[in-house]
């Protein structure tokens, strides 16, 4: 219930700040090309929508990067499973240091 209470008078609020300032106009440089008269409800609408694409591109791109550091670290652990499984069996393979090997007048 305080949220949507909350919710109606930030919308009350933007609407006030809007409707005062829909008037006003200022002259808007993008990339050395002047626009004049342009609404300053219009500046603040695009700045918003912008922030919040550039906003979203950025948290893509930190999801890419932590997915691939995760894959490349899960492929390292098993590398290392693989090893560990691989020194076992030469070492269940070889014949002990006790152990001497098999001569060469034994019959098998």
């Amino acid at each position: 219930m305080v949220r949507l209470i909350l919710s109606i008078v930030s919308l009350i609020f933007l609407s006030w700040i809007i409707g005062s300032n829909i008037g006003n106009t200022a002259p808007f440089n993008l990339f050395g090309r002047v626009y004049e008269n342009v609404s300053v409800v219009v500046i603040a609408l695009l700045s918003f929508v912008l922030g919040i694409i550039y906003s979203f591109g950025y948290f893509v791109y930190g999801k890419i990067r932590r997915a691939g550091a995760e894959k490349l670290r899960r492929k390292k652990d098993e590398l290392k499973e693989k090893e560990r499984m691989l020194k076992g069996k030469l070492k269940k393979g070889s014949p002990q240091k006790d152990e001497a090997p098999p001569s060469a007048d034994s019959p098998l």
